[in-house]
């Protein structure tokens, strides 16, 4: 109680001081399934997308319920989100995906894009040509964890095809080597304003060294890299098998 006295007390003066609550403070990520509650619109010409109960459901509280008996076994005092009372009683995510979702039958009737991600005209087969889906919007349903690898999946496949269709050649048997993840990008992009802003706080931060929040993730399983295995749970017994594993870490 004094530890949490005293932090709190520190925190006042600025959020980020040593020893004051933002250094003993743990952040919980959670991946899960949800049940579709989204609903988008369109609201004055932009999108509106809503999750619609999300916070409230049990599987919900069941989730904050194993995060309170994991900090409590630390010593620690579980709060929930500050987002949860201020968006009443509402989630957020990272990771919104769906949207323009992909078809189950290749039609139009049951989603908007093909398997390659091509646009469906209206309930038919019939695409848009030239206008393909490569984001997570085209993922038809919750996937319970990071979806990187499996947007980064769709729209490699989606871009091979859109090749393939244009007699484009793509060399896939050369390496691209060893990439720098501190380096300058291999083909630079204007930054916005904006942006440029945000980097230029960011550089003023590291050099001063100012403490402030860390976000570390990693994500270890198998990959399955044939394609003759269509259920994943068979595919990824096989990569475990065959000691095909994958490992990706990010912190920023």
């Amino acid at each position: 109680m004094v530890r949490h006295f005293l932090s709190r007390q520190i925190s006042r003066l600025s959020p980020y001081a040593r020893g004051g609550s933002l250094q003993s403070t743990q952040t919980y990520l959670i991946m899960s399934h949800d049940s579709n509650q989204a609903v988008m619109t369109l609201e004055k010409d932009q999108t509106a997308l809503e999750f619609l109960g999300v916070g409230r459901g049990d599987h919900v509280q069941k989730l904050n319920g194993i995060l309170a008996e994991a900090t409590n076994a630390v010593g620690g005092t579980y709060v929930n989100s500050p987002f949860y009372a201020a968006l009443g009683e509402q989630e957020i995510t990272v990771h919104p995906i769906g949207g323009v979702s992909m078809s189950s039958d290749g039609t139009g009737a049951n989603g908007a894009t093909d398997s390659v991600g091509r646009v469906l005209k209206g309930v038919g087969a019939d695409v848009y040509d030239g206008l393909v889906v490569m984001d997570g919007s085209a993922i038809p349903t919750a996937l319970g964890v990071n979806p990187f690898a499996t947007i980064t999946a769709l729209a490699e496949r989606s871009v091979e095809a859109a090749a393939s269709r244009a007699g484009i050649y793509i060399d896939y048997e050369r390496s691209n080597g060893v990439l720098d993840l501190f380096g300058q990008p291999a083909l630079p992009q204007a930054m916005p304003q904006e942006l440029g802003k945000a980097d230029q706080l960011v550089r003023k931060c590291i050099s001063a060294k100012t403490q402030g929040i860390e976000f570390t993730e990693l994500m270890s399983g198998f990959m399955n890299t044939t394609d003759d295995v269509d259920d994943f749970h068979v595919a990824y017994d096989a990569a475990m098998a065959a000691g095909s594993s994958a490992r990706f870490f990010l912190s920023c």
